[in-house]
């Protein structure tokens, strides 16, 4: 005997459904994944999105405590009208009007419980977002000092032959920079990007694609240098509850499912009576 798992339940643990959140796009068994989504994927699979660092469980309390909520009312549900359906003693128009009043109670119960899952994800939303605009303050450079640094990088944009050498000339300076340099230069960043706009040749949609990925790219690579690692967790968070928010904003699928069949069974429409 051994401590070992067997291998049929390790199976079928792994093939567990498990929803995670895309933090960026990935590829995964010739499958892609978008950044931004959910996806309800197995659990093998999104173990390995998240060793990547491209995947985030959908680890937030209100998801886990509402969704908890909505399944033991849905099973309530369904226990009594079960009973109700079984009583000798009731005719069938008296079941119907007993189940339909159930329905109209659990669905009071349910939106009640979606409405408080929807005020705390924004609670929490506006919470991490503050978190994510909040200045850490770590910079000790003179304000005057770090905007001569970033004056002085823009001018080797504005004078650079091709827009490549424009951007490689930031980008090779960006890991030596001081953060408030760093953010001086997002400050100035429209400046900066109308100069590189001027660099730019586009002269096919390829050509367009590539260019507009460089520059949006410098963007992205100062943004990362500018964040201290608290406030890109924030941000990270913030992606992830507005996706939430959209993707999964009601946790009662499966409620009104039930729900939508019994008020057909109440209705008659399960024995063709309408």
């Amino acid at each position: 005997m051994t401590n070992e798992q067997p291998y049929y339940e390790t199976r079928d643990e792994e093939n567990q459904y498990v929803e995670v959140y895309m933090s960026k796009t990935e590829s995964n068994g010739g499958q892609p994944f978008h950044g931004g989504n959910i996806y309800s994927i197995p659990k093998w699979r999104a173990d390995q999105l998240k060793g990547n660092g491209s995947a985030m469980p959908l680890d937030i309390a209100p998801l886990k405590d509402t969704t908890q909520k909505i399944d033991a009312i849905t099973a309530t549900l369904k226990v009594e009208t079960e009973k109700i359906k079984a009583d000798d003693h009731l005719s069938d128009l008296g079941k119907k009007e007993k189940i339909r009043l159930l329905v109209q109670q659990a669905e009071v119960m349910a939106e009640s419980v979606q409405n408080q899952y929807a005020n705390e994800i924004e609670v929490l939303k506006q919470y991490e977002t503050k978190k994510a605009a909040q200045s850490v303050g770590t910079s000790k450079m003179d304000p005057h000092e770090a905007r001569t640094q970033a004056g002085l990088l823009k001018a080797e944009v504005a004078v650079a032959p091709t827009l490549e050498k424009a951007i490689d000339a930031v980008k090779a300076k960006i890991p030596h920079l001081d953060s408030a340099v760093t953010r001086e230069l997002l400050a100035q960043y429209a400046d900066i990007k109308r100069d590189l706009t001027s660099l730019t040749k586009g002269e096919s949609a390829h050509t367009k694609a590539k260019e507009w990925l460089l520059i949006s790219g410098l963007y992205n690579d100062l943004l990362a240098a500018s964040t201290s690692p608290e406030q890109a967790q924030a941000s990270e968070k913030v992606k992830l509850l507005e996706a939430i928010q959209q993707q999964r904003g009601d946790v009662r699928t499966m409620f009104k499912q039930v729900t939508r069949g019994l008020t057909r069974y109440v209705d008659g429409y399960n024995n063709g009576i309408r």
